[in-house]
């Protein structure tokens, strides 16, 4: 019997198969486990865990699980914040506070004080002032107008206090310095009671009122709210004020207006004469030799339309204003003629309260009977009718031995030289050894902005035209020949000027008009003006007289400037200056009254 092929065994092979198998299966589990993706890529799993989970290729639909745990290294799909946890949804929004940081916990600062720390990449929400913030904002400026009684004079009341009366329905022109923005308008009572209103872009303003029928010219008394804060003196004294207003800033003005009265002025002026001084024909010849101020001497006003009275002040001065002349026009004025003193001589002339009237400017000597003259003031302006009492002295305060003191300028026996007889002035050569019959000349400088009326009075220029203004050349021609100067500290001088006429000619700078020019002889050399008078100036030329030996003409000289590119843009700098004349700088208006019919001081 053959053996057959089937009955060889196979049994140990498919064991070993089997063993196999059984020790690759714990395998084939664990990889199956550990990436399903790789084992199935194009089968869903059977677990829902999230888009890109399931499927990384398809971008996901929007689902309030958080996208970016699922899958940190793509771009969610942006959506408005709905509430806090958003920052958990999309952390590359700017987080809005500390309690962001947290729900974002990829990010890790120490310490969070602020959004720029919590998002670097992001600026911050502006937390300077607005000013800053919006440098465009408009600002407010606010003028408060008031009314100021007849004669009125700020350098001698209290304007806030005097003034409490308001005023509805003045327009006032606020006008731009960029000439490609538009000027303002505002009528006092249409926003706030008595005040005009503005609100202005940030810039620099010309402020100015339509001055109303029946007031005089206005004066603006403070601003606050400017870096100046408030005045102790007028700002402007002119319907005129540069004014810079910047981002959000808010201006408050108060503007006065005195109230116009066609009555007249009269103000009378003692000086004692030194012993031995011979009448005159000339005001210029006794007001250089009678230069100590009388005070407490008595003076009485009387006209038809009533009388006053009154003693002169230290500067030997006494005023009454509001004076009616009544149907006649004639005044008398009486001094009590002090002891010691004989009968004074007179000179009184006629001057308009505003620069812009009618001038009369011509001195006459009027006759007195113990202290006694009469006088008939021109009526047809308001005018200022001014009479000067020199007193002759019988041995009391005009003696002699006085005449140093009260005008230095006098030669003395032995001549000493002009440094010990004036030391205020710089000395060049003896002027009085040199030329005896010697005078000077004194040019007074100052640059005025632009847009400076030319109908002021000088203590309102000397207030508004502060700057010096030098490199300017002047010739002086006189008899004793030419001479040219160039202003430097604001002054041209000359002395050693021959007695006679003169004539002082300006070289006008370029980009500015013909001069305003006030001029008259000083109470010694270096010292104030006495009566400065505006002279004619046309061309820049101005004439004059010496005619006493020792004397001084002194001419406060101002150029408005004609050409805007000249202008230094600098009004009120310096508004609470002192004007150099206290003489004239409060002369014309007062409110004081005293017994009688007139006010006076």
């Amino acid at each position: 019997m053959f053996a057959s092929k089937r009955s060889t065994s196979l049994r140990p092979f498919v064991v070993l198969f089997a063993f196999a198998l059984l020790l690759l299966v714990p395998v084939m589990t664990a990889v199956a486990q550990i990436d399903p993706v790789r084992t199935s890529p194009t089968q869903a799993p059977t677990a829902t865990m999230g888009a890109l989970q399931a499927n990384p290729t398809q971008p996901p639909e929007p689902d309030p699980i958080d996208d970016i745990q699922a899958n940190p290294t793509n771009t969610p799909t942006p959506r408005p914040p709905d509430g806090p946890d958003d920052v958990v949804a999309n952390p590359t929004d700017a987080p809005r506070g500390p309690d962001d940081v947290v729900a974002n916990p990829t990010r890790e600062p120490e310490t969070v004080i602020d959004d720029f720390q919590a998002n670097p990449t992001k600026a911050p929400e502006p937390v300077i002032d607005d000013l800053q913030a919006n440098p465009t904002e408009s600002g407010t400026l606010t003028v408060r107008k008031w009314v100021c009684p007849a004669f009125y004079d700020p350098l001698a009341g209290s304007p806030l206090d005097d003034c409490a009366e308001s005023l509805d329905g003045i327009t006032f022109e606020l006008d731009n310095h960029d000439p490609g923005q538009p000027d303002l308008l505002a009528v006092t009572g249409d926003v706030i009671d008595g005040a005009a209103f503005f609100e202005p872009e940030p810039g620099t303003y010309s402020l100015a009122e339509q001055i109303p029928d029946g007031y005089e010219q206005p004066f603006l008394w403070d601003c606050t709210g400017l870096n100046n804060a408030a005045a102790m003196g007028p700002l402007s004294t002119i319907n005129f004020y540069r004014i810079v207003i910047g981002p959000g800033q808010d201006i408050g003005c108060d503007w006065m207006n005195v109230v116009d009265n066609d009555n007249h002025i009269v103000r009378v002026h003692a000086y004692a004469c030194p012993e031995g001084v011979n009448p005159s024909d000339s005001y210029w010849t006794t007001s250089t030799e009678c230069v100590d101020p009388m005070e407490g001497v008595a003076f009485s006003l009387t006209t038809d339309g009533g009388m006053g009275d009154g003693l002169t002040d230290a500067g030997g001065r006494f005023l009454w204003t509001d004076v009616d002349l009544g149907d006649s026009g004639e005044i008398q004025i009486v001094e009590s003629i002090p002891a010691g003193y004989g009968e004074p001589e007179v000179w009184c002339v006629s001057s308009p309260v505003f620069a812009g009237d009618a001038q009369d400017y011509e001195f006459f000597q009027v006759q007195a009977v113990d202290g006694l003259v009469t006088a008939s003031p021109a009526q047809h302006e308001p005018y200022r009718f001014s009479c000067f009492f020199f007193n002759d002295g019988e041995g009391g305060v005009g003696a002699i031995d006085d005449v140093l003191v009260a005008n230095p300028t006098e030669a003395p026996e032995t001549v000493i030289d002009d440094l010990q007889a004036n030391p205020t002035v710089v000395p060049g050569i003896d002027d009085i050894v040199a030329n005896p019959g010697a005078g000077t000349v004194r040019v007074m400088k100052r640059d005025c902005p632009l847009g400076v009326v030319e109908d002021a009075v000088l203590s309102e220029y000397l207030v508004i035209c502060t700057e010096s203004h030098n490199g300017v050349e002047f010739t002086l021609d006189h008899a004793g020949g030419s001479e040219a100067a160039v202003t430097a500290a604001g002054e041209a001088v000359w002395t050693g000027v021959t007695l006679g006429a003169f004539a002082i000619q300006e070289t006008l700078p370029p980009g500015y008009g013909d001069p305003i020019v006030f001029c008259g002889f000083t109470e010694s050399p270096g010292g104030g003006v006495q009566h400065p008078s505006l002279k004619p100036s046309a061309g820049g030329l101005v004439t004059g007289a010496l005619v006493q030996f020792g004397s001084e003409y002194a001419c406060s000289w101002m150029n408005v400037p004609s050409d805007p590119d000249n202008v230094i843009d600098d009004l009120q700098a310096n508004p609470t200056g002192t004007a150099n004349d206290p003489d004239h700088a409060s002369e014309d208006r007062n409110p004081s009254n005293v017994a009688g019919a007139f006010r006076s001081r």
